[in-house]
């Protein structure tokens, strides 16, 4: 079934967690229009800037498969306004930042960082979008911190060159979004070339 132009309900309920252990990862008729508003609102403007492959690591998960990862409870994963993006040939960096920069009507978006693992989490909602930037930084421990970044700050990080193809590890299905607050985080703002 197709979302919107470029993607898939196929593609947005995919997971290797699920199909490997026989988890039911079907969502309901308002995940799949929250999908829908969210391939159509922000995947598919951020696919045609682009202009190559957008690949969804991780869509919908519902209560079973969310739990299995170790989501957050209130993940926006659970409601289908979530996914987390890859792109082949292009750091997850320049991809977290173009969205940024062409100012899509995200609710968070997230840089996470889990070793060298990395992936762009990004979340619409129907309601009110906050536009939250966020990095999601995994530390040794397992604990993860969700500093709040400023869009300058967000747009002036960078990372060390590398020589040859840039290929970025295999992603994992792992919890990766911060619990919701009620209260508002405190901004934090990330020097450039501080990762």
């Amino acid at each position: 079934m197709n979302l919107s132009r470029h993607f898939t309900l196929e593609e947005l309920t995919a997971s290797t967690t699920a199909q490997a252990e026989h988890i039911d990862n079907q969502p309901t008729a308002a995940g799949i229009a929250a999908l829908r508003a969210l391939c159509t609102t922000v995947l598919d403007p951020l696919r045609d800037a682009l202009g190559q492959p957008i690949k969804v690591t991780s869509g919908y998960r519902g209560p079973a498969l969310n739990r299995r990862v170790g989501g957050a409870s209130k993940s926006q994963h659970l409601t289908g306004e979530a996914a987390d993006l890859q792109s082949p040939g292009l750091s997850v960096l320049a991809l977290f930042q173009l969205a940024i920069r062409l100012r899509l009507p995200f609710d968070q978006i997230i840089y996470e960082v889990n070793g060298a693992a990395k992936w762009v989490h990004i979340s619409h909602t129907t309601g009110v979008n906050k536009g939250e930037i966020l990095l999601g930084k995994f530390g040794p421990d397992g604990k993860v911190s969700y500093p709040k970044l400023t869009a300058a700050a967000a747009l002036a990080l960078s990372e060390p060159r590398t020589r040859g193809p840039l290929v970025e590890p295999d992603y994992t299905e792992l919890r990766d979004e911060p619990v919701r607050r009620t209260r508002k985080p405190k901004a934090f703002v990330l020097q450039p070339g501080a990762l």
